[in-house]
């Protein structure tokens, strides 16, 4: 985590909204990811000084990096990069990552599960499946499961 206790409670309250609100209206908002990504950068560099910023700022870029194709493909809306880059800020390049993973296995099971392959697209005007949702449910279980045993994703 970049930001010890900071980043866990940020990347918590972070995926929590992302989750319910990616569910519901299947979009993830500006005013979600924007603050996210400043406050994780800020915490991380208060609690950890310019390593703690360096840190936020390589999950908030590789998280970024990660999404920017299948957005461009149309697998992924813009909402679900940005949300990525804010997960990396606040959680670190690492549990971003591993996040990521559980995320994307999360969204393939549910995918196969509606067998619905050609409509499980994330663009802005049909998405089916809540990508965002996904990604945060994943990030959630890695932060929640590793943050209290300090475990070497959340280091």
């Amino acid at each position: 985590m970049t930001s010890g206790w900071w980043g866990v409670g940020l990347t918590v309250g972070l995926c929590a909204l992302a989750v319910v609100w990616d569910t519901r209206w299947r979009r993830v908002p500006n005013w979600l990811t924007y603050p996210s990504l400043l406050a994780g950068w800020l915490a991380a560099g208060l609690t950890a000084g310019w390593g703690g910023l360096a840190t936020a700022g390589a999950g908030t870029g590789i998280g970024l990096a990660v999404l920017v194709g299948p957005w461009l493909a149309g697998w992924a809306g813009a909402g679900d990069v940005k949300l990525l880059g804010a997960i990396g800020a606040t959680a670190g390049p690492l549990a971003m990552l591993a996040g990521f993973a559980a995320g994307s296995l999360i969204a393939g099971g549910l995918a196969l599960r509606r067998r619905r392959w050609a409509a499980q697209t994330a663009s802005a005007g049909g998405a089916r499946l809540p990508y965002g949702a996904a990604l945060a449910a994943g990030t959630l279980t890695v932060v929640v499961t590793l943050a209290p045993w300090g475990g070497s994703l959340v280091g």
